[in-house]
């Protein structure tokens, strides 16, 4: 009889080893993957070998008090657009210019949340420079350079021959320094990310318009399940920006001067947009 119990206390004993060292599997409802544009210092770079920056550290803090796991990736602007059509990623950045969509092609069913930062859109030039523009329609006089993830697109029309679209910040401002651009329409926060050169040979002459980010979540298993969980996604944005973390994360970044960029968005029903058909 003791020696049953012996038998049965090892089983036991074992099995508890077991559950203990066996790792626990998330369920694909609990992780979500989310793609961001690499390369964008402050906001999504590689460092150390591991995703990181301001827009990596909020999500993070979302997902955190969501009680989900979070997978971050980083791509080219473009690529993280067919990610998000092709399913492989829950969640993406969303770029819209006077409240026009900025390019990105949206799933059908798709919820895009309202808009919760804001970043003013100026044009640059070199500090040498002597453009002034006081009208809009200035702009016709001169060649200009956007990010193709920026702006661009609706302006397009009426300065087509004079735009160049650049994949890379730092190209672009190369180009308005050699010259063979005379303006450079971008945020000012990117230069936080660059050498401080940069900063000190260009001025700001124009804001011609206000870019606004929200994000993007892939359909889920009804349109209603989609919008309670962009929903939950705003409000968890919302309660980090009343408590503090996220001016918490800009300065653990040494970028407190972006949080008046940082604005609360609606929750309301109505508040997440569907995509009722491919943008």
């Amino acid at each position: 009889m003791l020696k049953l119990r012996k038998i049965y206390f090892y089983r036991c004993f074992l099995l508890m080893l077991s559950l203990l060292f066996t790792p626990i599997c998330l369920s694909k409802a609990d992780l979500f993957r989310i793609a961001l544009i690499e390369r964008s210092p402050p906001f999504s770079y590689m460092q150390d070998g591991r995703p990181a920056g301001v827009s990596v550290d909020i999500f993070k803090q979302i997902m955190h008090r969501m009680n989900r796991e979070l997978e971050v990736i980083l791509l080219p602007y473009p690529r993280v657009t067919r990610a998000f059509q092709s399913s492989d990623v829950d969640l993406i950045p969303v770029y819209s210019v006077l409240g026009f969509d900025g390019g990105s092609k949206l799933q059908k069913s798709a919820q895009k949340s309202p808009a919760i930062w804001h970043y003013p859109l100026y044009y640059y030039a070199t500090k040498d420079s002597q453009i002034k523009i006081t009208d809009p329609k200035d702009m016709a006089n001169y060649r200009i350079g956007y990010l193709r993830f920026g702006s661009g697109d609706e302006l397009n029309h009426v300065i087509e021959d004079k735009v160049t679209y650049y994949t890379a910040l730092e190209w672009m401002l190369r180009s308005l320094r050699a010259g063979r651009i005379d303006l450079a329409g971008v945020s000012p926060d990117v230069f936080l990310g660059l050498n401080s050169t940069y900063a000190n040979e260009f001025i700001p002459v124009y804001q011609y318009a206000t870019l606004e980010v929200s994000f993007a979540i892939s359909p889920r298993e009804s349109a209603e399940s989609t919008q309670v969980l962009c929903k939950e996604l705003t409000e968890s944005y919302n309660s980090l920006l009343s408590d503090g973390v996220i001016e918490s994360i800009l300065i653990s970044h040494d970028v407190p001067s972006l949080l008046p960029y940082f604005e609360a968005a609606a929750v309301d029903a109505t508040s997440c947009e569907l995509i009722s058909s491919a943008e």
